[in-house]
């Protein structure tokens, strides 16, 4: 077992449930969380795990079939900053963690925590400072701002060029990265179980292989989907701004104006604005 032959880099475990003898067995340097089916705040292993400094997520019914290695991960505000201080004393920063994952990764953070993240780069203008956290991560980043920024680890960057001032406000940032989270699990979906490569400097999506371009929403299309889904945020908090005015651009607005894009082509069109954010 991956306990006994030893962990051979930073990993999450998954499991129905766990004792807490057998969460000894795990190398707590290397164990950076347990997500559980089952089990309960007042439970053995969680006391243990907690007492190591081990975060514990229990009662994810059903887990196990829906997560695999592999898999999209997307990481903002907390998931940042707790990445950010792991990595405060490396020269590397967080680059060095990121670019070690197997899987498609996608960041969403605002100028702030770029910075804790990526110190290397914070005297660098946000098209720069992003398209070199891309590069050296090997994750696709969307540096939030009035301007926001995709960059993709093969060099490709997307900006949004008009957004409105009132979505500059607490809820907004949760409310885009709930939604690239939704987008990208529709994307994943559609790939009938197989799982999307991360994008590296040195195999640019012009040099993926033919099955890598039938996956899909794979690598080739991973940064262009998260930059669609930063358009996509923008321009229904545009949208927002024209009907219900600068007090109107809320989370919950906006997050219902892209549900209603969801929807289909006939609800796009009824709702969209006439002046939209473009790249």
């Amino acid at each position: 077992t991956a306990a006994t032959m030893g962990l051979k880099q930073d990993a999450i475990l998954i499991a129905r449930n766990l004792g807490p003898a057998e969460l000894l067995e795990y190398d707590k340097r290397r164990l950076k969380g347990v997500v559980l089916e089952e089990g309960s705040l007042t439970a053995h292993v969680v006391i243990v795990a907690r007492a190591m400094g081990i975060p514990v997520l229990g009662r994810v019914r059903s887990l196990r079939g829906a997560i695999r290695e592999g898999d999209l991960l997307l990481l903002d505000a907390d998931g940042l900053n707790r990445l950010a201080w792991r990595c405060r004393d490396q020269a590397a920063g967080a680059a060095a963690w990121l670019s070690q994952r197997q899987g498609a990764t996608w960041i969403t953070p605002h100028r702030g925590e770029f910075d804790r993240l990526f110190p290397q780069w914070s005297d660098r203008l946000p098209l720069e400072a992003a398209s070199a956290a891309a590069r050296a991560s090997g994750a696709v980043v969307l540096l939030k701002g009035a301007r926001s920024v995709v960059a993709a680890p093969d060099g490709r960057l997307w900006q949004v060029s008009q957004a409105a001032p009132e979505s500059a406000r607490a809820g907004l940032g949760d409310t885009l990265a709930g939604y690239a989270a939704g987008r990208g699990a529709m994307a994943m979906a559609a790939l009938g179980g197989r799982r999307p490569l991360p994008l590296r400097p040195d195999r640019p999506a012009a040099d993926a292989s033919a099955e890598d371009a039938a996956a899909g929403p794979g690598s080739a299309l991973d940064a262009a989907l998260l930059a669609a889904v930063a358009l996509e945020h923008a321009q229904a908090g545009c949208q927002a701004l024209q009907r219900h005015g600068p007090g109107g651009v809320t989370p919950a607005a906006v997050a219902a104006l892209l549900a209603a894009r969801l929807q289909g082509p006939e609800s796009e069109r009824q709702h969209s604005p006439n002046s939209a954010a473009m790249f």
